[in-house]
Parts: structure tokens; sequence; C-alpha cells
């Protein structure tokens, strides 16, 4: 495992020399080996290691049990340890949100706001077993090629050194340098999609290829590089078609299905707004027949005269009102 570690952190630039590392510890065998392998080459990078521990105050006895593991084993090493406690379910009560996505949403602003204070890296312990398990999740829903990019590396602040390691590799680093870690039993549950993913397809896969891990790395990075040639391309296509008031439908029409797909998204998003496959679809059909797509939060795409614009309805003069086709 701690090779695979070294090479994510050269292969993606995630650590340099002298930085501050807040790790996410959860007391798993996936952050508890993130933890004292990045503790093992601390000396070397002149790092400063933190960790973070969020007691979500799901699993009664077992929560508590979590948190005085991890406040022992930093104590052991010498880390400094944030703890947070919150009730997760009443809280996602008072938010209308599901627990999952409530504890998440806890996780990351608790992460960020110490990293802020302390000017430093968020570790996150996300393996390619995690990433292997987010692509099938995201394949499932009907995600396009973003979402079988799989999990990042690197994402804003947030580093990810075990991304090339299984969950195998961490629990066998923990198993060979006698390092405990703790066992969450909701995850032999299948109460959540990714433990139904883990406990009953990933399985299935792995008797077709041991090595399935290795297969969606190489996967998830063909999907990255042509993610990233679809958004290369979709901007130059946006520079070219630019003309006063909007964009050229004609240039628009001649673009390759996948690359119009992307020139309307990224035009989506600097509204603010992530439209749906539905909206994409009517926008191209408006680009080519001309007409008016309502998409959301008063934010209309509009096809009239040769030109096509994206922007809030209520900036339509009144000759452009007329013209609308709402959907």
């Amino acid at each position: 495992m701690e090779n695979k570690l070294l090479k994510a952190i050269k292969e993606y630039s995630l650590i340099e020399d002298g930085d501050k590392i807040i790790v996410a510890l959860s007391g798993g065998a996936d952050s508890t080996a993130l933890l004292c392998s990045l503790m093992s080459i601390r000396e070397s990078l002149s790092l400063t290691i933190y960790a973070c521990h969020i007691n979500h105050l799901l699993r009664g006895d077992e929560s508590f049990r979590d948190e005085n593991f991890v406040r022992e084993l930093c104590e052991k090493l010498g880390v400094e340890l944030f703890v947070l406690q919150c009730d997760i379910n009443k809280l996602a009560s008072e938010r209308n949100l599901g627990s999952e996505e409530c504890g998440r949403q806890v996780r990351y602003d608790f992460l960020n706001k110490n990293a802020t204070r302390l000017g430093a890296k968020i570790a996150t312990a996300h393996t390619s077993t995690d990433s292997m398990e987010t692509i099938l999740m995201n394949i499932s829903r009907g995600s396009g090629i973003k979402g079988a990019r799989g999990i990042p590396p690197k994402r804003d602040n947030i580093i990810r050194p075990l991304i090339l390691a299984s969950r195998a590799d961490t629990e066998e680093y923990c198993k060979s340098h006698n390092i405990p870690y703790v066992n969450d039993s909701t995850n032999s549950e299948r109460l959540y999609t990714r433990n139904k993913v883990r406990l009953d397809v990933v399985p299935i896969l792995r008797g077709i290829n041991p090595s399935i891990e290795e297969a969606f790395l190489r996967f998830s990075k063909s999907m990255k590089e042509l993610d990233e040639f679809i958004e290369k391309s979709a901007q130059t296509a946006l520079s070219e078609s630019k003309i006063e008031n909007g964009y050229s439908c004609e240039k628009l029409k001649k673009l390759d299905k996948p690359i119009l797909a992307r020139t309307i998204e990224i035009l989506c998003n600097k509204e603010n707004i992530e439209p749906e496959s539905v909206h994409i679809e009517l926008i191209e059909k408006a680009i080519k027949n001309s007409g008016a797509v309502s998409i959301k939060n008063g934010i209309m795409a509009i096809s009239s005269q040769g030109i096509f614009r994206i922007y809030h309805k209520n900036s339509l003069n009144n000759s452009e009102r007329k013209s609308e086709i709402p959907v």
C-alpha cells in the first residue's frame, strides 16, 4: 500500500513539502491506514498532521466506541484531534434531508472549517474500491461520462492519497503493521445504495475479474481523458460560435451531439444551473428548429433569428416574450 500511496502523491501532485494535512478519521481500516501511512512519511516531507472525527450519534454505544478509539489512536501517535458530536437524524429532519446526505454535509463543513483555520489540506481515505463503487452507482442511475470518472484524486483542497490502493490493501496494511481499527456494523446492512453495490454487485464482478479495482482505475482514467477532450472541444466551439448578442445557431447545429450537449451545459452552468438531460435534449431541438425552453429558476434558453442565448426570463424584451415556447 505504501508504494501506491507514494505513487498517487507524485502522480497527482497531492502533497508538497511542508504541507499541513487534516485526515478525515473514522477509525475504520481505510482512514486508520491513511493516518498511519502519512505519519510514516511526515518527517521526510516536513508535514504537520491533524485529524478530524465526526460522531454522528447514529449507532448508540458503537458511535462512542469509535470516538474513543480515534482519541486513543491520535494520543498514541501524537496527532492533534478535533471532534464534533452531532445528532444527524435530528438535523436531517430539520433540514429535510436524508441522514446520509446530511452527514456528508456536516462532515465536510467541519473539515473545511478546520482546514481554513489551520491553512491545511483535507485528506480523505477514499480508495480505488470506493471509486469503483461510485462509478457503478452513477452508471446505474444513468450517469454520463462525468459520473464514469469516479472519485477524483484531488478536488480543491481535498486530496485522496489512497485512490490507487484498494480496501483490501488498507486492511492488509493494518494487519501487517499490527494497527487496530474499528468496523462500522452498518456496512453489512443493505440500507444504502453503496452497501448494496458493495455486498451484492462487486463480489460478482470480482468473480469475473479478481483485479476489478485495477480495471476500473483504467476505465476511470479513460473516461477522464475523454471528458477533458469533450470539455476542451466545447469551449473551443463556444468561442468560435460567439456572435453579437449570443451564439450562432448555424455553427452550433454543425457540432457533434456530445460537443453540443456540453456547450449547452457550460452555458447553463454560467447561470448557476445544472441542466437535466431532458433540458439538454429540448435545448438541442430548440437550436435546430428555433424556439424556447424554460429550464429552472426563471432561466430561459432561446433560439431566435439564428441566435442562441441563455439568460433570465425577466431580462427578455417584449418581442422575445412573444416567441417563448415553455416546456
